[in-house]
């Protein structure tokens, strides 16, 4: 190959071989052949450059290096290598970074046979640190393609077994995923100098860009596959560092991480991990927390959830859980148990008991308040330190979480954790033998939300122990008013709202009491009923009832005041107390005689609180729900209580309360929002109507209730019927406004019920149609109406009746629903009836479908007399109207007859002729008119415009002055009255 013999110094040329020539060959000389300058010259001296060198040309130096005739020139090699590094200390061209590459492959392959090629790659990959120049502002752009793959290029140079390589390029990787190698700036000696040579900072590719590059670049997959090929603890260690940064608040890395079995190596080296070297073992732990927090953690456990890596972890765990002396290993402790409760939150049935992990955690736990020697607590101390505080908590953390392991139940009692969980269920001490009051009362806290969580599996072990009696005095401690003894520090999630109070501890006393009494043993339950628990609970309701009933409520903006810090703890009390009541009263009616007046009377008292008053509003519904099961519980079922129910006025707060619910609810409609709160308020409100109907006194009551806007009853409930078919039939085409949707739609389906409702199901579950039953509207309404009637009913407008045929009708159409379904079900299953059943599901089928076209023409034939009906009324209505407007109109024409004939004389002399004429048309006969009886009914010389008589009205006749008016005790003569007392002489006849 010949290359360009102007940049280097020839070692033979034509004047120097004349100069040695003899005289008289000189000229023979000049007939010589010319040299041929496209041979390669020797290897030049590096330390003897001219003065006039120019920088190097990058595709020169690729040339170089490609080229199979150049192979062996090392020196010329590590000469241009050194250039390029001089020539580009302040950073890469994106536009050079494929020639760039390109050599240090070239050179990867030589180092294999001389490592002189090391030095120059190391430090070409540390100028790969500083961001990369731009030339062009759209550079980041067009060269995004080249820059994710010379990432992906330089991830592969880790191949190379060299410990200084492999440093540098981890260190590089991390510079640029940082932005913490930004070059120092130039100081310009000339104006003219060119961007080339000092480059501003917004020439640089951005590091944000970089960053998203690096991980287009899968280098993280690459540098997991390369862990395996490392053997250098310090590059390892630099390399978790890289894995670190590169998982943190990234999916995108962790994903990769997890695609290449990252999690499966990271856990089966850590036994092996010298952390000496650098927290090589609190990167190892950082790495796997970031995978399971940012990245799918059932794909990683997937991977440590086997028996090598859970035994690498207890290894590494045995080993750290003795090393208290140092706050950094207190720290991997913890940060490797965080680790294993993540595991067991998602994977419960990981070999935890298999590699002893199970064990291990239970004696680390229990040792301290059991009193009990385990050979890894022999020389195990706790401290009031902040490590060895979490430590515990944290343990009891992942025992909560492997619960849900069938086996690991006959171990929590091998190695006594009720007991052990019981020493905090009592009173804060002032001064613990390891625990700071804050600390206790956190620790109490957690175990008594755990304790809940044990009972279905270890209630024995509970009363073996003497739970019950240190429950029910540990409850009696958290009621007392705190100012005496103890004030809660409130400081953990499990004490919100309890700063200052016992209402923390109360809360999670009440939630055991609960559950205990929720498992059904009626022994434990009527021991828990002889200590006084009941009056205990109803005392507590009492007092928390006039608490929120006493809360003063602004009503001019909500922002006039703020929520107290304990009315949510309260309000959870509250709802606790009134579920355990309603579970204490389900399972027994003599107990329902027992609960008293003044229990009725809160219950009562609470519905009829104010909701700005509970919480503003905000715990409003779940205060009502746990009222509402309460009085079904309590009250429905035992006569004596609905009778004090009923004269508490019970079933009109009922009424009421649903009243609102349904106003709620339209409000909510046009809205056009959710009001799935509302709706489940509604089923249990009409569900303890229902069953308060039984009792015949509740009838009247009902009956006689009047709301808002004079409602009855039966309009109440129709509404609520129009609103539930409203809201079940959003999802199906054509839906129609209320008033059109009053018929039945489809005769083969009446009660309109979503085809992708009835899908296939499995054989022990419970079909639709009946399980709908339980929290669906009609069925209640319909039960209801069965006891008010569906005749005769007051408040009802007409249309409501067709609404009312429908309801009437419900028992049928849900019965035609349920065949229905199970024809359905047939199909699906592709079983065909015969015979006898396939006539019997054709009749049923087609007695249904009558039943409906019947009810449907029934409806029809309402709504066509309501609107006959109607006519009518409208029809009565107009002609009112019309017979008005036609006196109006004649009292109109009349009076502009009248003006015509006052100001026009003409029109008063047409008048008279039609006057004239209009009497003698009226005559008989002429004949009448020559009988001697006869008398003419015109006056004559009359200058008045009206029927002469003895009193007429006139408007503009003068007035007579005083003396001349005529005497009142003369005979009486003919005279006009007005309103100026107008009198003239009559003419004589």
């Amino acid at each position: 190959m010949a290359i360009a013999e102007s940049k280097v110094q020839e070692p033979f040329s034509a004047t120097s071989a004349q100069s040695v020539m003899h005289p008289m060959m000189q000229k023979q000389t000049k007939t010589m052949p010319p040299i041929m300058r496209h041979v390669l010259p020797d290897e030049p001296n590096l330390n003897e450059m001219p003065s006039n060198f120019h920088p190097v040309k990058i595709s020169h130096a690729v040339t170089l290096f490609t080229d199979p005739h150049s192979r062996d020139l090392t020196k010329r090699h590590l000469h241009i290598l050194q250039k390029i590094v001089t020539e580009y200390e302040d950073g890469f061209y994106l536009r050079d970074l494929v020639d760039i590459l390109t050599i240090l492959n070239a050179c990867a392959d030589r180092s294999l046979e001389d490592q002189r090629y090391l030095r120059p790659m190391i430090q070409m990959i540390k100028i790969a640190e500083k961001p990369f120049k731009k030339e062009k502002l759209s550079d980041d752009v067009a060269y995004k393609g080249v820059l994710r793959d010379s990432f992906a290029q330089l991830g592969f140079l880790l191949r190379i077994d060299n410990e200084e390589l492999q440093l540098q390029i981890c260190h590089t990787l991390l510079a640029i995923y940082l932005g913490s190698a930004m070059p120092k700036p130039k100081v310009k000696k000339e104006e003219s100098e060119t961007v080339r040579n000092a480059p501003d900072e917004e020439q640089r590719v951005p590091t944000e860009h970089s960053r998203y590059m690096l991980e287009l670049s899968e280098v993280a997959e690459t540098l997991v596959k390369a862990m395996t090929l490392l053997q250098s603890p310090l590059v390892i260690n630099v390399l978790f560092q890289i894995l670190r940064y590169l998982t943190t608040k990234s999916a995108t890395n962790c994903h990769l991480v997890i695609q290449s079995g990252g999690a499966f190596s990271i856990s089966i080296r850590m036994p092996t991990i010298e952390d000496e070297v650098d927290r090589g073992l609190y990167l190892s732990t950082e790495i796997l927390w970031n995978l399971l927090e940012y990245g799918d953690a059932v794909a990683v456990t997937d991977q440590i959830a086997n028996q090598p890596c859970m035994g690498a972890i207890y290894d590494t765990f045995v080993t750290l859980v003795p090393k208290t002396h140092s706050k950094h290993y207190r720290t991997i402790r913890n940060d490797l148990l965080a680790i294993i409760n993540l595991i067991a939150k998602t994977d419960p049935l990981a070999p935890f008991i298999e590699v002893g992990l199970a064990r291990t955690i239970l004696s680390l736990f229990s040792y301290s308040e059991t009193r009990s020697t385990y050979e890894i607590t022999r020389n195990l101390r706790f401290s009031e330190c902040e490590e060895d505080f979490e430590f515990k908590r944290m343990l009891l953390a992942v025992i909560m979480n492997l619960t849900e392991n069938p086996s690991f139940t006959p171990l929590m009692k091998e190695f006594k954790l009720l007991p052990a969980m019981f020493y905090y269920v009592s009173p804060v001490p002032d001064k613990d033998i390891t625990w700071l009051p804050s600390q206790f009362e956190e620790i109490q806290l957690q175990c008594l939300a755990s304790i809940t969580k044990l009972l279905p599996t270890m209630l024995e072990e509970l009363v073996q122990t003497g739970g019950l009696g240190a429950l029910c005095g540990f409850l009696d401690w958290c009621l007392e008013p705190s100012d005496q003894d103890y004030k809660g520090h409130g400081n953990s999630v499990f004490g919100t709202g309890g700063r200052g109070s016992k209402l923390a501890q109360a809360k999670y006393t009440l939630k055991i009491m609960r559950k205990i009494i929720s498992l059904g043993d009626e022994p434990i339950i009527e021991g828990l009923m002889g200590t006084g628990l009941l009056a205990t609970y109803l005392a507590e309701l009492n007092k928390a009832v006039d608490i929120m009933d006493s809360t003063v409520v602004h009503d001019f903006t909500p922002q006039a005041q703020s929520i107290a810090p304990d009315a949510f703890i309260n309000l959870d009390i509250t709802c606790e107390i009134m579920y355990t009541l309603a579970l204490l009263m389900e399972s027994s009616n003599d107990r329902k005689e027992n609960i008293g007046e003044e229990a009725i009377q809160i219950l009562t008292k609470t519905l009829r609180i104010n909701p700005k008053k509970v919480c503003l509003g905000l715990g409003y519904s779940r205060l009502i729900l746990a009222t509402l099961e309460t009085v079904w519980n309590c009250v429905c079922g035992s006569y004596t209580n609905e009778c004090i129910f009923l004269e508490l006025e019970g079933v009109f707060v009922l009424l009421d309360l649903l009243q609102t619910q349904v106003d709620k609810s339209e409000q909510a409609s046009r809205a056009k929002l959710a009001n799935k709160n509302g709706d489940s308020l509604k089923s249990v409100i009409l569900g303890c109507l229902l069953d308060l109907l039984e009792n015949p006194k509740s009838l009247h009551h009902a009956m006689t209730w009047i709301g808002k806007s004079e409602l009855k009853i039966a309009k109440l409930l129709i509404i609520l019927w129009q609103q539930d078919c409203v809201g079940t039939s959003t999802s199906l085409p054509g839906q129609k406004p209320p008033e059109e949707r009053m018929f039945l739609r489809d005769p083969d389906n009446p009660l309109e019920t979503a085809l992708e409702e009835n899908a296939p199901r499995c054989s022990n579950e419970m079909s639709y149609s009946i399980s709908q039953v339980s929290v669906d509207m009609k069925p209640k309404i319909f039960g209801i109406f069965t006891k008010i009637g569906f005749n005769e009913l007051p408040g009802l407008a007409p249309t409501d009746y067709i609404w009312l045929a429908n309801i009437e009708r419900y028992f049928d159409f849900k019965i035609s629903e349920v065949w229905k379904e199970i024809t359905e079900e047939l199909r699906e299953q592709n079983i065909s009836p015969i015979g006898q059943d396939k006539q019997a599901l054709e009749a049923i089928s087609r007695i249904s479908r009558d039943r409906a076209e019947a009810t449907l023409a029934y409806q029809k034939s309402l709504h066509e007399t309501f609107e006959q009906q109607e006519n009518a009324d409208e029809n009565m209505v107009y002609s009112e109207i019309k017979s008005m407007r036609k006196q109006q109109v004649k009292l109109k024409t009349d009076f502009d007859a009248y003006v015509l004939r006052t100001s026009n004389y003409g029109a008063l002399k047409m008048a008279k002729k039609e006057q004239e004429a209009s009497i003698a048309n009226s005559r008989i006969d002429s004949s009448v008119l020559k009988h001697p009886f006869f008398h003419t009914t015109s006056i004559g010389k009359l200058n008045s415009t009206v029927f002469a008589s003895r009193q007429v009205t006139s408007d503009n006749m003068p007035v007579l002055p005083e003396d001349q008016r005529p005497s009142r005790n003369k005979p009486r003569q003919q005279t006009t009255t007005s309103s100026r007392k107008a009198f003239f002489n009559a003419p004589e006849t």
